[in-house]
């Protein structure tokens, strides 16, 4: 408990509410007199449009995956196929939650990759992500050709 309590106090000095009311009155009187210099203008870039292509691969990504998954369940319960990676479960939803893991990496990969220095980096960001897009549709082929 006074672990707790020394926490708490420690975070609301950090916070500025253990400063006695004229240290507060001294910094705004400080900070009125002396504003911060302003930010020169930066022309303003649509973050969207630069990730458009990243978020469309992460859709065809999402597609395929939720195709695989509910054409492998569905053999899986017809019992003609089995899951093939081993460390994915298989059950629908553990399937759905691995392939939602996958999607996450793979989209913050390809937002990185676009952002790297190396121009050959950069050139190449979409290859994670077609590359999660081309092994669950090949896993709903699969699934499909089982059915």
């Amino acid at each position: 408990m006074k672990k707790l309590l020394l926490v708490l106090l420690l975070a609301s000095t950090l916070r500025g509410e253990g400063l006695p009311d004229a240290a507060w009155r001294e910094t705004r009187d400080t900070l009125a007199a002396n504003p911060p210099a302003a930010k020169a203008a930066t022309p303003a870039t649509p973050r969207l449009a630069t990730k458009r292509p990243v978020f469309y691969l992460m859709l065809a990504e999402a597609g395929a995956a939720a195709l695989d998954v509910e054409l492998t369940q569905h053999c899986i319960h017809k019992g003609t196929c089995y899951e093939a990676n081993p460390f994915m479960p298989s059950n629908r939803w553990g399937q759905y939650g691995m392939t939602a893991g996958f999607i996450t990496c793979t989209f913050f990969t390809g937002v990185g990759m676009r952002r790297w220095e190396n121009k050959w980096v950069r050139r190449l960001w979409w290859i994670p992500q077609a590359a999660n897009v081309g092994t669950s549709l090949y896993g709903a082929a699969t699934g499909w050709r089982y059915r």
